[in-house]
């Protein structure tokens, strides 16, 4: 079994598969907070609610993701970075589902904010696993492709958000 005490001396044998793991799981938590702006028009014509009310669904999103890192980030410490992470994925798995199913908007914003927390807890932890995994003269590409899933996660979230608006709305690409 592998000891992260010993990591400084040989580093865990599949580090790059398990960032590779950790980033594809980290781009869906940025990609959920963006996707949802440019589809808020459409999602409020089908709710049939004020576009004000709507925009709770990205705030509510936004604000708990953002509260909740630090506190999953000692859980993490507590409890264990890989049992905190794997927890995030089946919550915000779980909520992604019951988005899915939302027959009106206040359930809608009510599994964003448990999609959230789900995502608060794999962003949390994601680094510390990243760095307790990857020796010090590999850490910092390590924390680099991390960081640059999460902005590839914020730069896919609109467009993929905005064909969504299109296919509902009858817009120009997919009308």
């Amino acid at each position: 079994m592998w000891d992260p005490a010993q990591s400084v001396s040989q580093p865990h044998p599949q580090r790059w598969a398990i960032l590779a793991a950790v980033m594809g799981i980290t781009l869906l938590g940025p990609v959920d907070s963006s996707v949802v702006n440019v589809a808020l028009p459409t999602i409020a014509s089908v709710f049939r609610a004020d576009l004000g009310s709507a925009a709770w669904i990205s705030i509510i999103y936004l604000l708990i993701l953002g509260s909740s890192i630090l506190t999953y980030g000692r859980l993490g410490d507590i409890y264990g970075f890989r049992r905190i992470f794997l927890t995030g994925v089946s919550i915000f798995t779980l909520a992604s589902l019951l988005c899915s199913l939302s027959f009106n908007l206040w359930f809608l914003i009510g599994f964003r904010a448990l999609q959230a927390l789900g995502a608060g807890m794999f962003m949390s932890v994601g680094p510390a696993i990243i760095t307790q995994l990857f020796p010090s003269q590999e850490r910092g590409k390590a924390l680099g492709f991390n960081a640059t899933a999460v902005a590839l996660g914020l730069a896919l979230g609109p467009p993929l958000g905005g064909s969504y608006y299109n296919r509902w709305a009858g817009g120009p690409f997919f009308g």
